[in-house]
């Protein structure tokens, strides 16, 4: 959480320990019942100033902590009044937990990590294994276009048909290396890029989402899952901006 979560969580919390303690001094009555106003007004609170946390049971701590605080403020500046008052801590406490319940009974989960997703997150389908996972980094690889799963696992995408490799890239290539694996043509399916003659392995060219790594050529024929995820890139303009950024890398240093 950064120093304005800070601030705004401390100044929430001081503002409902006050309403807690206020209530108090009506009746006792009216201190449990303010413990049920203070875990509701604890999401308003929040809600107002646009506070997220990333442990959503972090509301009932401060309302607990806030009823708390209010309650033992005026119970040990007012001597016989009732245990009953202390009642109030739980109140709030259960109050902002019927409140996290009802709210994500509805909630998406990632497919992944299982965890409840806010209204605004995004999920993405895995092109690879159908998961619909979150754009954590945890679960989504923004770079590899698929699910941390796919990576750790190299789960493949593209057809295992040779025919459809030689429609796609030409046949077979006899000699050399993976560019990418640096495997021989004795135990990777050597494809040479259309474009600029790069040799990559099937397995590359499917891990790189049917695009060349040195030029930016793309496969036309990409399944059908890939391509939501997968454009084609000129390959001329490819090869502006890699040059642009070794330019701007060698002129930093």
């Amino acid at each position: 959480m950064n120093t304005r979560g800070v601030a705004l969580s401390v100044g929430t919390t001081f503002v409902l320990a006050v309403m807690q303690l206020l209530l108090a001094f009506v009746s006792p009555v009216a201190a449990v019942a303010g413990g049920l106003i203070v875990g509701l007004a604890c999401f308003g609170i929040l809600a107002f100033f646009d506070i997220e946390f990333e442990n959503i049971w972090t509301p009932v701590l401060l309302s607990f902590v806030a009823s708390l605080a209010g309650v033992a403020i005026f119970y040990f500046s007012a001597e016989g009044d009732p245990w009953t008052v202390w009642l109030a801590p739980l109140v709030a406490a259960a109050a902002s937990g019927i409140v996290i319940a009802v709210r994500n009974m509805g909630k998406r989960r990632c497919e992944l990590c299982n965890r409840r997703l806010s209204s605004g997150a995004v999920l993405f389908q895995c092109p690879r294994c159908g998961l619909q996972v979150s754009d954590h980094s945890d679960c989504w690889v923004h770079e590899e276009l698929r699910c941390r799963l796919c990576v750790e696992n190299q789960v493949p995408i593209m057809p295992p048909d040779r025919r459809w490799w030689d429609r796609q890239l030409g046949p077979r290539v006899g000699q050399g290396r993976c560019q990418v694996t640096l495997e021989d043509a004795q135990t990777a399916d050597l494809r040479a890029c259309p474009h600029c003659g790069r040799l990559q392995g099937t397995l590359a060219w499917d891990m790189k989402n049917g695009q060349c790594a040195r030029c930016g050529w793309t496969i036309e024929d990409l399944p059908e899952r890939l391509r939501a995820y997968v454009a084609p890139v000129d390959p001329e303009y490819w090869q502006q901006q890699r040059g642009r950024g070794r330019r701007e890398s060698s002129s930093s240093q």
